[in-house]
């Protein structure tokens, strides 16, 4: 078996129909349309394609690592990392260093691979890359200064984490969650209620994605580079129109900047905030543009669905979902690159027939990645309301792979287990029934000492 999507896939009606067969240009690595007969860089020159079958992702986010929400991690309490500056902060930026280097551990690695997981999407902001200095025309104020944990520890912390993976197979999508001034004035875009992206030249973020290509762009285990998360101001909240002209200049420059590096690597756009997704139906396409992979977001939890949503409603909307995929698979193939299973906002919803009925909907797409691989228990999606007893969930596997894929139950605050269950994951990722959990996995690397230490 190939590495889990190396080469990509094309949108094409073989791949549509279910057989996952790639086109591949067999002298440059780079991906083709089937029916594709000449080639953008050679001319006149015909292509020459290979077919062959790759396997899907099935994948975890890394939220919350690199890029601290309150929501699932706990490490910078309820501020975003730009309210945080050094000077003033010398505790916060220790801590940080400590959870960079201690919440994701090999031992996650060998968990992935037991339960089937072969991807994962790694979401990193611009201040792990560049100092705010090397940025060509920054701006001013909180969404521009030095957040923690700086380039340093962040690049040493993905190059592990590159090592990890390849060490197991594992292949990853590093994903620009956080562009330098904050491209939606989301938390984990790095400062809250800060949305400049779009006021300043594009050149600040080919300046981090040129870095990051720099630092780690021939390693191996590099499945794809997405270039920008969930863009749109939603302080001022430009019109779409006004801002996907900014946006496609800096995707085909962010194109171009990437495959001087990578022929291979696929590349990643996102357009989440637009409802307009067919304004897109003629950018970035063959044969100018090859394995450019569009990312679709696909939350029902803020959709308005409620306790007294209908169930036929419920499993509806996993359906429908399967809709979209299809129809943008079309234009572009598709990734899913956050998902989750909260369903509604209590977690009430959710049912063996929506999961099974969402996994349906995933195979018009090339593979997806679970929102996110854990979280902390005390974090504030473990404090939502559940089954009407406003109570803490604790890590809940709506949110959380781990404890999703371990089936390991809600707690209540005193403890004690919840008697309510989610529904089984174990049959769509394939793993293996007998492998360890993570718990089991972590206290095995906790209890082992190496004999230098011991020493």
């Amino acid at each position: 078996m190939r590495a889990p999507g190396r080469r990509g896939v094309g949108g094409t009606d073989d791949w549509m129909g279910g057989g996952r067969h790639v086109a591949v240009d067999s002298r440059s690595g780079a991906l083709r349309l089937s029916g594709y007969t000449g080639s953008a860089e050679l001319e006149s020159k015909p292509a020459v394609f290979a077919v062959e079958e790759v396997e899907p992702l099935r994948g975890a986010n890394l939220g919350g690592w690199l890029i601290p929400e309150k929501d699932f991690t706990t490490v910078a309490s309820r501020a975003s990392l730009c309210e945080l500056p050094r000077g003033s902060n010398a505790s916060f930026w220790q801590r940080m260093e400590a959870h960079i280097d201690g919440w994701i551990g090999e031992e996650h690695f060998d968990w992935m691979v037991g339960k089937g997981i072969n991807a994962v999407r790694l979401p990193l902001g611009w201040w792990d890359v560049l100092r705010p200095h090397e940025l060509p025309n920054p701006g001013s104020g909180a969404a521009w200064g030095e957040m923690a944990p700086g380039p340093a520890p962040a690049l040493r912390a993905i190059r592990r984490l590159l090592d990890w993976a390849e060490a197991r197979g594992v292949v990853v999508l590093l994903d620009l969650h956080g562009a330098p001034g904050g491209q939606n004035g989301k938390e984990h875009s790095g400062c809250a209620g800060r949305a400049e992206w779009h006021r300043y030249s594009i050149d600040n973020s080919l300046a981090v994605l040129r870095r990051l290509m720099d630092e780690v762009g021939e390693h191996p285990a590099l499945w794809g580079v997405e270039l920008l998360n969930e863009p749109g101001d939603l302080s001022s909240a430009p019109r779409e129109d006004e801002m996907r002209p900014l946006l496609i200049e800096y995707y085909e420059a962010a194109y171009s900047l990437v495959r001087r590096r990578r022929a291979d690597v696929a590349i990643v756009f996102c357009v989440l905030y637009w409802f307009d997704l067919w304004g897109w139906v003629t950018q970035l396409r063959e044969p100018q543009f090859h394995n450019v992979f569009i990312d679709l977001h696909l939350y029902t939890a803020f959709d308005g669905l409620s306790e007294a949503t209908p169930d036929e409603t419920v499993v509806q909307a996993a359906r429908t979902f399967g809709c979209r995929l299809l129809q943008h698979a079309r234009h572009h193939p598709v990734v899913v690159g956050e998902w989750s299973l909260a369903v509604d906002e209590m977690g009430l919803k959710v049912s063996q027939r929506f999961v099974d009925t969402l996994f349906a909907s995933f195979a018009a797409a090339f593979g997806h990645f679970f929102w996110t691989l854990q979280m902390d228990a005390a974090a504030d999606m473990a404090e939502h309301d559940h089954l009407g007893g406003h109570v803490k969930i604790g890590q809940s596997p709506q949110w959380s792979l781990v404890q999703a894929l371990d089936a390991v139950p809600n707690r209540l605050p005193d403890g004690s287990a919840s008697s309510y269950r989610y529904p089984d994951l174990t049959r769509h990722f394939g793993g293996d029934p007998d492998a360890p959990t993570l718990a089991a996995l972590r206290s095995a690397a906790a209890s082992t000492v190496p004999a230098a230490a011991a020493a």
